[in-house]
């Protein structure tokens, strides 16, 4: 029987380590305006609800906001774009009807604010105080933490006005610089659709030479993406899983050499490709990668980001939500392969 090596994997953080300082403090006062935020439009979506409720033409609107809000995953890290042009679309629908217009609306600026697209959240909000000035949103006041009575879109407007400006002076906290202006791109031509990829050879050069060194020499083609974990990674790169069957040794190939770690600034926000390495080794895998679905910084400074999605994501997100093995949750059933990967 073959000897089995250790995998190449990216440690999943234990669930009291992975959250730093300023997701904590997030945690702790932002969550808590959220909570707040929802509780008092409970409140008020049921005084609406009860004054509708003997009005059939509301009936087919109040389907229409339903629908969109179905496909908008409460509860998931992240909306996606078809959920967002759910809700855009509800929103433009619905601007006749004069109370679920106003929740439509309601509910697309807070889907926005929750993409952290401030602006657009804001305008978002100040066509709904001047469409339907009426309504109980624009109505019912109450007091918040200054003193002050507001709205529930007045106090979301502030809001958003002040985490705009608080993440526009803390621009590193929430992404990474993009990589700069000719620098080398990658197209992953896969099974599920392709993916293009930015470098960074500044910031990481020998990963980013013994990347192209690979892409040159067609190392990827075949290979699949062997580990999937939803709002963490997709990963690939490991030629065991070219033509070998034995799924068992999936994950513990590579080259003969590893590639010591590079420090850089870079973090690990979603859409980003970093260095695979086997659990307690201080070098990183010579071929074996991932991409982030989520923002595990659990991983930063451990692990080198030397790259960036800049097409190509929705690809990703396919990969990460792929159908896995009930004795092996991170393990595809039918993994995507890589077809060709090429240097533009």
């Amino acid at each position: 029987m073959a000897e089995h090596k250790s995998a190449a994997e990216v440690v999943i953080a234990p669930r009291g380590d992975e959250k730093s300082g300023f997701a904590l403090w997030v945690e702790k006062n932002g969550l808590l305006a959220l909570v707040g935020l929802l509780l008092i439009s409970a409140v008020v979506v049921v005084k609406t609800q009860m004054s509708a409720s003997s009005q059939a033409s509301e009936k087919a609107d109040w389907g229409t906001l339903s629908s969109a809000m179905s496909i908008s995953t409460p509860g998931s890290v992240s909306l996606t774009e078809a959920s967002l042009e759910g809700l855009a679309k509800a929103s433009v629908d619905l601007k006749g009807s004069a109370v679920a217009g106003a929740w439509a609306s309601y509910a697309y600026a807070t889907a926005l604010g929750l993409e952290n697209r401030y602006e657009e959240a804001e305008a978002e909000l100040a066509r709904l105080q001047s469409s339907f000035p009426d309504h109980p949103l624009n109505q019912e006041r109450f007091a918040w933490s200054d003193g002050q009575n507001r709205t529930l879109p007045e106090q979301m407007r502030r809001v958003y006005a002040d985490q705009s400006r608080w993440r526009e002076a803390h621009a590193g906290a929430f992404e990474n610089p993009d990589p700069p202006a000719g620098a080398p791109r990658v197209v992953m031509e896969t099974t599920a659709g392709n993916i293009e990829i930015a470098l960074y050879p500044e910031l990481a050069p020998d990963h980013v030479a013994n990347f192209l060194k690979h892409v040159e020499s067609d190392f990827y083609v075949g290979t699949k993406f062997h580990r999937v974990i939803p709002d963490f990674m997709i990963q690939g790169g490991d030629p065991n899983t070219r033509d070998n069957e034995d799924r068992a040794t999936w994950g513990q190939g590579g080259t003969d050499y590893t590639i010591p770690h590079e420090e850089n600034p870079l973090k690990h926000f979603r859409g980003y490709l970093s260095a695979a390495k086997k659990p307690g080794d201080t070098e990183e895998a010579g071929a074996q990668f991932f991409i982030t679905t989520g923002n595990p910084h659990h991983l930063d400074g451990q692990h080198t980001v030397f790259g960036k999605v800049i097409s190509g994501m929705e690809v990703v997100t396919t990969i990460e939500q792929a159908e896995t093995e009930v004795a092996t949750p991170s393990l595809p059933k039918e993994p995507v392969a890589i077809t060709k990967v090429s240097l533009q």
